[in-house]
Formats: structure tokens, C-alpha cells, sequence
């Protein structure tokens, strides 16, 4: 038997960018987990940090904890810090699709953020459907690529400013602005 989202069925585009934001917010970490390895200069004691605790805010709090001061040193603050503020950003989007309900209604689809009803007062418990625009997944994906990016950058650029390594070819990437977490109210 298989696992069966009748929706997605409908709109496979937007499934398939889905499934990239879900899977891809582990490659967030994983480029967050190289800049720490920079700072670190251990990188089996970095996967043994990070991944020892469940749960992806507590991930970056901890690489925040242990991060922001170095990044500091090295005149990186303003960088570091934007970096990490995008990584909530790409959490709290991944979240809401990753404990969600999808569906098709009136030949839109849509999800129902159920972490987010769950969180209501038992009296006035309301499941919100909320469309889902292709546009707007294209843009989170894009989003998930940058901030991906900004912190493959950053660990490059702690080592030369540290003085572990003496260059490298990789740039800061141009700002893509944040997008919405959903297209609007359901």
C-alpha cells in the first residue's frame, strides 16, 4: 500500500517543491554545520554537537551559542547575524509544511497548519486552511538556496579573516528577499 495525498495528485508541481523545501531545509543545516566546523576546526565533534539533539531550533541555538562570538571576532557580525535570522525564516517555513494537512478545495490547494491549531484555547479551535500559490513555493525554494549559500560564504569567510585559509572563490550571494509563509488567510 502506498502512502496516498490525493492533492498532490492535483498539483504535482507544487508537491514536488514541497517534498525540495522538506528535504532541502536539511541542506540548510548542513551548510550552517560547515560554517560551525570552521569555527570549530573539528568537524566529527561538530556533527556530534548539532546532531546529538532533535529538533531544528534547538540545532541552531546551539550553532548560535557557539558561532555568534567568533563570527564576531572576525568583523562577521552583521553577516552572521542576517544569516541566522533567514535560517529561522527557512525553519518556520519548513515547519509549517512538514506538520500540515493538504488538500484541494475548490480546485485549490491548500494546507491546514496543525501545530499551529494545536496551539489555540480548546474553546475556540478552528482548523485554517490556507491556499498554496506556486509562485509563492518557487519563492521559498529560491529563498531555501540563498540562505544555503550565505552560509557556505560564511564558513569560507571566517577561515580567511581567522587565517586558516589565505582565499577563496566564494561570494556572499546577492539578497533575495524574504517571502511570506503562506499566501495569505484561508
Amino acid at each position: 500500500m502506498t502512502l496516498s495525498i490525493p492533492a498532490f495528485h492535483q498539483f504535482p508541481k507544487e508537491a514536488e517543491l514541497i517534498g525540495r523545501i522538506l528535504i532541502g531545509y536539511g541542506e540548510i543545516e548542513y551548510s550552517m554545520l560547515t560554517a560551525l566546523g570552521a569555527v570549530l576546526g573539528d568537524l566529527n565533534v561538530t556533527v556530534k554537537v548539532m546532531y546529538r539533539t532533535r529538533g531544528e531550533e534547538q540545532r541552531l541555538e546551539i550553532a548560535d551559542a557557539l558561532m555568534r562570538h567568533e563570527f564576531e571576532k572576525v568583523s562577521l557580525s552583521g553577516p552572521y547575524c542576517e544569516a541566522m535570522a533567514d535560517a529561522h525564516w527557512c525553519r518556520r517555513i519548513r515547519n509549517q509544511y512538514a506538520h500540515s494537512h493538504f488538500d484541494s478545495y475548490d480546485g485549490v490547494l491548500s494546507f491546514s497548519d496543525l501545530e499551529e491549531t494545536a496551539k489555540q484555547k480548546p474553546q475556540t479551535t478552528h482548523v485554517k486552511r490556507r491556499p498554496l500559490k506556486l509562485s509563492l513555493l518557487q519563492e521559498q525554494e529560491a529563498y531555501f538556496g540563498y540562505v544555503q549559500w550565505c552560509w557556505f560564504f560564511l564558513g569560507k569567510e571566517y577561515q580567511k579573516k581567522a587565517g586558516s585559509i589565505s582565499i577563496h572563490d566564494a561570494t556572499l550571494p546577492k539578497k533575495v528577499p524574504r517571502p511570506l509563509l503562506h499566501s495569505g488567510p484561508p
